[in-house]
C-alpha cells in the first residue's frame, strides 16, 4: 500500500480537523519531525502553484500545535514536558514563517 493512504484509498492528509483522539508523546515527536522535514517541500509546492498542498501543511501545523498544548496540560513527566515546550516554540516559529511566506 502506498504511504499516506488508508485501506479505502483515502489520503490521510485530507482531513479537515485534528480529531478528538489524545495524542501520545511519541506520536507528537514523530509528527513534529515529519512537519520539520516537509517544510522545504512546501516552499517548492508554493513556487509551483500547489496551493492545496500548502494549505494542508498549514492545517497540520495548527493541529500539531494544538495537540502539543493539550498534551502539556496532562503530562506529568517534567523532562517530556520540557521537550514538548521546546518543540512547541519551534512549531510557533514555523507557523509565523509559514504565515508570512507560504
Amino acid at each position: 500500500m502506498r504511504k499516506g493512504t488508508s485501506k479505502k484509498g483515502m489520503n490521510k492528509g485530507t482531513r479537515k480537523s485534528c480529531g478528538d483522539n489524545e495524542a501520545t508523546t511519541r506520536g507528537l515527536f514523530k509528527w513534529y519531525e515529519k512537519k520539520m522535514e516537509i517544510l522545504g517541500y512546501m516552499v517548492l509546492a508554493k513556487k509551483h502553484g500547489n496551493y492545496e498542498k500548502v494549505e494542508e501543511y498549514k492545517r497540520g501545523l495548527y493541529c500539531l500545535y494544538n495537540k502539543m498544548c493539550e498534551k502539556m496540560q496532562v503530562l506529568d513527566n517534567s523532562d517530556k514536558r520540557r521537550d514538548l515546550s521546546i518543540m512547541k516554540m519551534h512549531v510557533e516559529t514555523i507557523i509565523e514563517f509559514v504565515k508570512k511566506h507560504l
